[in-house]
């Protein structure tokens, strides 16, 4: 049995009292092998954010995987254009695409923000064909038996509950070639609300998990929290621990088998 904490969009610092104690809290006592963060640690990337997206971080459970998102770069232009992710790497880690490999599992973590982009809105997802096949070599090279999962802040297959927001530029390819490559299960972000779906690609079924906003109080739809995923031979299960205002509470979970290569998942 392997336990992924999936927790996103902290928006730190936290504007309810409590409410980041409370989340270090709960990670703890759900004792994960490994802690997931999709992004969005900060709310507009200043170095007093990024010092408590540190604290927090270094107060949790490790193992950790962790990728930035689109509100981790700064505002400021001229940051925005030269070095968009050096707070993010002074602060927290240089690493732009992790991977975590141990017994059972191996995931991977894609970096889909940008700075700027050539397009209004630079809040939108991009992915880079360089990024996925470094990703999918590096899957490629672990043992069949493994889980393979990748991670993302924007959403690789487009939530209809959220169409415009899951723009992603180069997805369509990027989740065909991480299909291939063995990943039956990609977790993501940025939406700020909770997703289960199967959806099918090159003839496999891969299964889409977003969180929903771990901290902020700009929720769309379920209010804040994290996500649970516990595989057990091959059986996945999905459970929310929500915010009920003191603390969270975790939520019965909904079982979702994943095959191995080729993939095979369908919700139960």
């Amino acid at each position: 049995m392997k336990r992924i904490l999936h927790i996103s969009d902290l928006h730190l610092p936290a504007r309810r009292e409590g409410q980041v104690a409370a989340l270090a809290d709960a990670v703890a006592r759900l004792r994960a092998d490994l802690l997931v963060v999709s992004g969005d640690l900060t709310r507009r990337g200043s170095r007093k954010e990024f010092a408590a997206a540190a604290e927090f971080l270094s107060a949790l459970p490790k193992p950790q995987l962790v990728i930035p998102g689109n509100h981790d770069v700064p505002l400021f232009p001229l940051t925005r254009m030269t070095r968009p992710f050096r707070r993010y790497r002074k602060a927290l880690t240089e690493d732009l695409a992790p991977l975590h490999v141990d017994d059972e599992i191996a995931v991977a973590g894609l970096n889909t923000s940008r700075g700027v982009q050539a397009r209004l809105d630079w809040s939108l997802g991009r992915i880079s064909g360089r990024a996925v096949r470094r990703a999918t070599e590096r899957l490629s090279a672990v043992p069949t038996d493994r889980t393979r999962i990748a991670v993302t802040h924007h959403p690789l297959a487009p939530d209809i509950a959220d169409l415009r927001r899951s723009q992603v530029r180069g997805a369509a390819s990027a989740v065909t070639s991480l299909a291939l490559a063995g990943v039956g299960i990609m977790l993501h972000g940025h939406l700020h609300r909770p997703r289960v779906d199967v959806v099918d690609v090159a003839s496999r079924k891969v299964v889409m998990v977003g969180a929903t906003t771990a901290l902020s109080d700009r929720e769309r739809g379920g209010g804040s929290g994290f996500n649970v995923l516990d595989i057990v031979d091959g059986v996945l299960t999905v459970a929310e621990s929500r915010w009920n205002g003191t603390s969270y509470e975790l939520e019965p979970p909904r079982p979702v088998p994943v095959g191995a290569s080729p993939v095979v998942a369908q919700p139960v």
